[in-house]
């Protein structure tokens, strides 16, 4: 299943002071800096409300959220969601890149996998659930962008894998990325136990040749002080 892209309004305005202190200054007053290209025209450096655009995320379960964008200076453009910038230590967001897109034309972008559906049948018996890939690289044209795919993993079971391949097929929809890709796996309880006791294996291991190595040292350490007593 997926929820199709739907747009969501957003009014911008242009952004005429540039600099790392002017953009702090800016997301200090709840704005967000941003920038809009694509479709062959200029560039534009934008300033969003944040609230705002936190709101039209939050109401499209994503980023692959279709955005029709108003600017003061009279543009008026359907925009995706590109790249977003943030900051390392708290992760919010600091920046925004929107990308412009003809309607009539196809684009490709990332979109989520979600899981739905009860808890895998493979946890079930206690293995564990891995999400290798959140994301899958789709071609559509912008009306038919999915805002994420949901799957149901309620049946996989121990030591089973959800690939590209499994995926629902949407209309308009191509996956890009190889069928065999895989984006959830489940290990299976024996492994999870085998790998467990490898590593305390591993552990009383290097332990031990720490406790020898340590033990080789106080020899050694004795050994000279005898010599040193000898020499005396």
């Amino acid at each position: 299943m997926a929820q199709t892209a739907v747009a969501m309004k957003l009014d911008a305005k242009v952004r005429e002071e540039r600099g790392k202190e002017k953009a702090k200054k800016l997301r200090f007053a709840g704005m967000l800096p941003g920038v809009v290209y694509g479709s062959g025209k200029d560039a534009v450096s934008i300033v969003l409300d944040a609230h705002e655009f936190q709101l039209v995320r939050q109401a499209a379960h994503g980023d692959s959220v279709l955005i029709d964008l108003n600017v003061d200076n009279g543009d008026h453009d359907k925009v995706f969601i590109k790249a977003l910038q943030r900051d390392p230590v708290t992760s919010k967001i600091e920046h925004v890149d929107l990308l412009r897109v003809d309607m009539n034309k196809e684009i490709t972008l990332k979109v989520s996998v979600r899981q739905i559906g009860d808890t895998p049948l493979g946890v079930r018996e206690g293995g564990l659930l891995e999400q290798v890939r959140y994301k899958v690289e789709v071609r559509c044209l912008p009306g038919n962008v999915p805002a994420h795919i949901e799957v149901d993993l309620t049946e996989l079971g121990a030591g089973a894998t959800f690939h590209i391949s499994d995926l629902p097929v949407l209309e308009g929809v191509e996956y890009l990325e190889e069928p065999d890709t895989t984006i959830f796996s489940i290990v299976s309880k024996a492994k999870l136990e085998a790998a467990a006791f490898a590593a305390e294996e591993a552990a009383a291991a290097a332990g031990g040749e720490e406790g020898e190595a340590e033990a080789a040292e106080g020899e050694a350490e004795e050994g000279e002080a005898a010599e040193g007593e000898a020499k005396e």
